[in-house]
Parts: C-alpha cells; sequence; structure tokens
C-alpha cells in the first residue's frame, strides 16, 4: 500500500527531491495523519498528505540502517537501527534528536 502511495508521490509531485535511495523497511502513520519511513539508506523521511503523499523532510542521525519506528506519544518518536542505536525525535522541534539510547544490543 505504502509502495504504490510513494510511486504515485512521485509522479504526481515532481517538486519533491527527498526520497530513500535504500529499500524502505518500516513506516509509522502519525496521529495527525503523516507518515515516516525509515530506510536502509540511514535516513528517515516525513510524508504529508495533501491529496497524495508529499515528502517533507529527510530526518538524519542514524549510522546504518533504519529498522524501527514507534510514536511514544504526541511528542516524541522513537526510531532503532542496526547501529545499536534508539534515538528519541521531538515532533515539536522538527523532529530534533532528544536522546540517544547507545550499546543497545539485539
Amino acid at each position: 500500500y505504502f509502495e504504490q502511495k510513494h510511486l504515485q508521490s512521485r509522479k504526481i509531485n515532481d517538486e519533491s527531491k527527498i526520497i530513500h535511495t535504500w529499500e524502505v523497511n518500516c513506516i509509522l502513520e502519525l496521529k495527525n495523519g503523516s507518515l515516516l519511513s525509515g530506510s536502509s539508506d540511514k535516513s528517515i523521511i516525513l510524508w504529508i498528505f495533501d491529496g497524495h503523499y508529499k515528502s517533507k523532510k529527510s530526518i538524519l542521525g542514524h549510522k546504518l540502517s533504519v529498522r524501527t519506528l514507534a510514536e511514544v506519544n504526541s511528542k516524541y518518536v522513537a526510531s532503532g537501527s542496526d547501529d545499536n542505536t534508539i534515538r528519541i525525535w521531538d515532533q515539536s522541534r522538527e523532529f530534533l534528536c532528544s536522546f540517544i539510547v547507545k550499546d543497545h544490543l539485539n
């Protein structure tokens, strides 16, 4: 489902230049209707729906593939990566990384 929407978004919205360069590993629908996608390219992309999904922001910080995303509450989102970290992102501050849990093993 997301892949179809993603491809439609790329066709309809040519000005949207923020795309993943490797496979998408996880997606998360936020309570406000936006999506986050995590990829093996180490990035998270914020997608806004305005008749179709449009990429709005690339969220960077992980050193390896992003494997999981979770909305902690209305303010924070957590991401887990193959770099053995969990990052906590503050939605109210344009997804600024607020906290890093390091050395998390499997």
